[in-house]
């Protein structure tokens, strides 16, 4: 018997189910079921009921063992596309999580993400970065887990449509000049509108490179239908199932009443047609795409002249989803589309697995995410055996050896279970660690982070040694300090204070202002307490670190960029131009950041600039 794969649409209105099958001609679509959730009183209902009624539709058809991604809505997620210089997949995969970090309002360790790598322009790479809070993901999975059923992957709607559409994308016109440098890239649009929210991916040939989700979708269209006949909303969207329309130029002649039921339509969509330009402009100003073509998904899509008023609103070629080529999917009989196309992408992502994981415990279909997740128990054993090794007494070893031993046999039981043969030699299992993550396990460890670089340019910046006495107050020429700083009060009550001399020293005589600050002649000193050096902005990047500061004299760069170079990784360090503004010296530097980057990419980011020099 073939084995079966199921994926699940978590719709705010309907719960779709897809079985699919693998064969040699790809996938084979063969059953698809819906259901109703139970509708609130404002015409929608939450995930809870959905993930309620996924558990039971797939209970009674005997589902429970088989491999099931769900798809959670779209607006549960956040969405973020990241730049990077580089364009290689597995050096954005290492950046990502230290790139991701402060991009949502919430701690990163409360999030469950995951990305989608992007080509940029030239030689520069991009991430689309999704995130769902962890708590959300795990309260849709506990009620799967308490009964029984195994989900392989969780993914959202946009990325699981991903899987199964083409993108078709449409170039654009030649009079644009899409070979001139910096020029646009056409996308295909893909507008997935739900009842409560709609969520749009952008496509190139090579996959999918932006999304964007909002808060506008089919029941603006219910309540402005609510209004307009003094339905209750629960009315009022059957009413737009049933008889809805959009009016377009194609429509001929309409009466009164079809006219006042096509304005309430129009109405409440005014929101979602004005947020669909707001992501095409987004997506040319932002991230240079431009859509030529649009895909109409979700349950918008069977709204009835939608297509054809859309075109008519945003000029481009709209095309239902039904009418749209799916990649490697065929399907049993007449399954529709617009409804369970995110389910059909689910069902890939069970056999091909997710484009997106966001359930930890999900493995890819060749054990590899498993294998990884192994990585560091599986590396630590190694490293134990290879500290015993390095033991050069015959004593210590001995006083060792039974540890070594029983490490040694953890090693080989793990081993064991996770390569499936008992490797017990240092050497082999780095080997074999290595060549699932690409080499150089430690190396590839930054060893600083960005508040380490900060602790390093404060203390480049920082004077050595003691600040001097405080400037004398001003307007009391020649009166004496105490230790503190303060105005010396005994001096004053007796009468001791100096005349025609200041008691603070080095200041000119009578309590004339000083001049310029005499020059400093040895490079090597850094900086010097009268610089009053002032860094004003220090801005920490992966690869680059960009700094603004002031001081009273302008060698106060020359013998900061001195300093900052015997850091050993602040490199290539650019000074920039000094300019006078409100007497004082003020100059910017950039330099390139080694700090936060693995030992093993260090020397090839050195080659490169030295190449590029």
């Amino acid at each position: 018997m073939s084995r079966r794969f199921v994926g699940v649409d978590l719709g705010t209105h309907r719960v779709k189910l897809c079985e699919a099958s693998a064969s040699l001609r790809g996938v084979q679509v063969s059953s698809a079921w819906e259901e109703a959730v139970e509708i609130g009183p404002e015409g929608g209902a939450d995930l809870d009921a959905a993930v309620a009624m996924a558990l039971a539709m797939i209970q009674d058809r005997g589902l429970g063992g088989e491999s099931i991604v769900v798809s959670l809505p779209g607006n549960l997620a956040s969405y973020r596309l990241l730049e990077f210089p580089f364009s290689d997949a597995r050096r954005i995969a290492q950046a990502v999580a230290f790139e991701v970090d402060g991009q949502f309002p919430v701690p990163l360790e409360e999030l469950a993400f995951d990305h989608v790598p992007v080509r940029g322009p030239k030689d520069t790479g991009r991430a689309l970065v999704l995130a769902v809070r962890k708590a959300r993901v795990q309260a849709a999975l506990r009620p799967f887990e308490d009964a029984g059923v195994r989900v392989r992957g969780v993914t959202v709607a946009p990325l699981a449509l991903a899987q199964v559409l083409e993108p078709s994308v449409v170039p654009l016109p030649e009079t644009e000049g899409a070979a001139e440098p910096g020029a646009r890239v056409p996308v295909t649009l893909v507008v997935d509108m739900g009842h409560r929210s709609t969520e749009m991916l952008a496509f190139t040939d090579d996959g999918p490179v932006a999304a964007r989700s909002v808060r506008v979708g089919g029941r603006e269209v219910t309540l402005a239908l609510a209004a307009e006949y003094g339905m209750s909303p629960v009315e009022a969207e059957r009413a737009k199932l049933r008889d809805g329309f959009v009016p377009h130029r194609g429509m001929g002649t309409l009466t009164p009443e079809q006219q006042r039921a096509g304005a309430a339509m129009v109405r409440g969509l005014e929101g979602f047609v004005r947020e669909v330009q707001h992501t095409r402009l987004w997506l040319r100003t932002r991230h240079g795409y431009e859509a030529t073509r649009l895909v109409l998904a979700g349950g918008g899509a069977e709204l009835h002249g939608l297509d054809l008023y859309l075109a008519e609103q945003l000029g481009l070629d709209v095309q239902p989803i039904s009418e749209a080529p799916l990649v490697g999917v065929r399907e049993d009989g007449e399954i529709d589309r617009a409804t369970f196309a995110v389910a059909m992408g689910a069902a890939v992502g069970a056999i091909r697995g997710p484009l997106v994981h966001l359930h930890e415990s999900a493995t890819g279909a060749d054990g590899a995410s498993w294998l990884q997740q192994r990585m560091p128990v599986l590396m630590s054993l190694a490293l134990a055996i290879m500290g015993f090794g390095a033991i050069d007494t015959i004593v210590q070893v001995q006083a060792l050896d039974s540890e070594s031993k029983a490490r040694a046999d953890e090693l080989a039981a793990l081993s064991q279970d996770v390569l499936g043969e008992s490797i017990t030699s240092p050497s082999e299992i780095t080997s074999r660690l290595e060549a699932v993550r690409g080499g150089g396990l430690r190396n590839k460890l930054p060893q600083r982070g960005a508040l380490d670089v900060l602790d390093m340019i404060t203390r480049a910046a920082t004077p050595a040694g003691k600040p001097p006495p405080p400037a004398q107050p001003a307007g009391v020429p020649g009166v004496p300090l105490d230790e503190t700083g303060a105005p010396d009060s005994t001096a004053l009550a007796t009468g001791a204070a100096p005349t025609g001399a200041s008691a603070v020293p080095g200041a000119p005589a009578g309590g004339a202002e000083a001049g310029a600050p005499a020059p400093v002649l040895d490079p090597s000193q850094g900086v010097v307490w009268d610089d009053e050096l002032v860094l004003s902005m220090v801005d920490i990047r992966e690869r680059k670190v960009e700094l603004k500061a002031s001081a009273t004299r302008s060698s106060t760069q020359d013998r900061l960029a001195l300093k900052l170079e015997q850091t050993g990784c602040l490199k290539h360090i650019s000074k920039g131009k000094v300019r006078d503004q409100n007497e004082r010296k003020v100059f910017e530097m950039s330099m390139d950041n080694m700090c936060t980057i693995p030992e093993d990419e260090q020397e090839g980011a050195d080659a490169d600039k030295k190449e590029g020099a």
